[in-house]
């Protein structure tokens, strides 16, 4: 392990690696926005339209991204807490092998259409949209490398890997809009970013060994029988902290369904803060179970650090709404403040619900997708059904947070209290 990785270890290295990945983010998100307001101010309005929505389809295909991160992490944290790190090694190999074709594939075939797609999305630029199916086919790597250093605990990798494909991506957008690509040059500054973003956590792989191929084929199945509970839980958690807006789209006029949206990306900046605790907390999770070691006060310090963090964003979001709401969108968006209040207000529920899958996932219990799952449908049926207003909208899914939240928690104990009850038997 890394010296960096043993630095973490600890209830002061928690702090300090949450403190790492929190301000690595605060710091990626500033970059990501400074290349939207250069672009939009360097291209025709048109031309950033197409940028704008072909990068909306890169964060959707990024969405799988999430799920192979988690499960590397995991398993590359379960193998160092062992002292193989060359089982680690093998399942990062086997993963970019398997990851490969498939990320060309799709790329690829991106590309190809690119003459229909830009027909369909109405685009100005055929290039524009074929320099997507590159991005995508790094996209779908990235989370391989990541979810390495993830589990390896080396979270100053993890950061400076967040921030140099921010940097990049800003650097080489302003760079190649100058020379004159254009739109091209907004889109193609992606493809130099998330190679940025591979290049960074390199130095932190140079500790895994090599391998016995049949310990790693093991191990790589495994890591592929633990994605489908993976991608089982976060979809469950996206559906109940981001089904609203779609439903609201489909149910509600245009401009009510514009001014929520619109709301939802502020108020969601509370959810995105607590990412940064379980990030950190999952592999810590892992590597302890993995040791047969409790973790409970690694959960109790992220539910206190995330309870601290994100009610901090809840309250200057409920208290600058006005102020927020203009500088970010416009003045003619100034009357959805009090969308922003309450739905920022409507996100705290979500936060114990996030640290709880995650710490759920890291012991590798699965007990609580009986919950999740069903929960999940019944919010979105729920909404589909009781819409009466925008407001009803967000008292719904705070609603739907809170009592989820529990009955994790509460699953999370009964099956603690079986476990006791068979091994006192026993």
């Amino acid at each position: 392990m890394s010296r960096r990785a043993q630095s973490n270890a600890g209830s002061t290295g928690f702090l300090r690696s949450t403190g790492i990945v929190t301000v690595a983010g605060i710091a990626a998100g500033f970059l990501q926005y400074a290349f939207h307001w250069y672009a939009a101010r360097n291209l025709e309005v048109a031309a950033y339209g197409d940028v704008s929505a072909l990068l909306s389809l890169v964060f959707m295909a990024g969405l799988p991204a999430s799920v192979i991160q988690t499960a590397i992490a995991k398993s590359v944290a379960e193998s160092a807490a062992a002292g193989r790190l060359d089982l680690a090694r093998g399942v990062l190999r086997r993963s970019v092998r398997g990851l490969l074709w498939p990320a060309i594939l799709v790329g690829g075939a991106l590309s190809v259409t690119s003459p229909l797609l830009t027909r369909m999305m109405h685009a100005h630029s055929v290039w524009v949209v074929a320099v997507t199916g590159p991005v995508i086919s790094l996209l779908i790597l990235l989370p391989v490398w990541r979810g390495a250093a993830q589990g390896l605990r080396d979270f100053v990798a993890l950061g400076l890997s967040q921030v140099f494909e921010g940097v990049v991506r800003l650097g080489a957008c302003v760079a190649l809009v100058a020379l004159g690509a254009g739109a091209v040059g907004a889109m193609g500054a992606s493809v130099a970013a998330i190679a940025a973003a591979i290049v960074a956590v390199y130095p932190s792989l140079r500790v895994l060994r090599p391998v016995s191929v049949a310990d790693a084929a093991a191990e790589f199945r495994a890591l592929k029988q633990f994605l489908v509970p993976v991608a089982a839980a976060l979809c469950g958690y996206a559906a109940l902290s981001n089904i609203d807006v779609a439903v609201v789209k489909v149910f509600f006029p245009p401009k009510e369904a514009a001014d929520y949206a619109a709301a939802a990306v502020l108020g969601r900046s509370v959810l995105y803060i607590s990412v940064a605790v379980t990030t950190v907390m999952l592999p810590v999770v892992a590597h302890d179970t993995a040791r047969a070691r409790r973790s409970r006060r690694v959960l109790a310090q992220s539910f206190v650090l995330s309870g601290l963090m994100c009610g901090a964003c809840a309250a200057v979001l409920a208290g600058a709404a006005d102020g927020i709401a203009v500088g970010v969108f416009g003045a003619q968006y100034a009357s959805i403040a009090p969308l922003v209040r309450w739905y920022s207000l409507a996100m705290l529920p979500m936060v114990p619900l996030n640290t709880l899958v995650s710490y759920e996932l890291g012991r590798g219990r699965l007990g609580f997708l009986f919950v999740l799952i069903p929960a999940a449908v019944a919010h979105t049926v729920l909404l589909c059904l009781c819409h009466t207003g925008l407001f009803s909208v967000i008292v719904l899914v705070a609603t739907s947070g809170t009592v989820v939240s529990l009955l994790v928690a509460g699953s999370m104990f009964r099956g603690r209290g079986r476990a006791l009850a068979k091994s006192k038997q026993g």
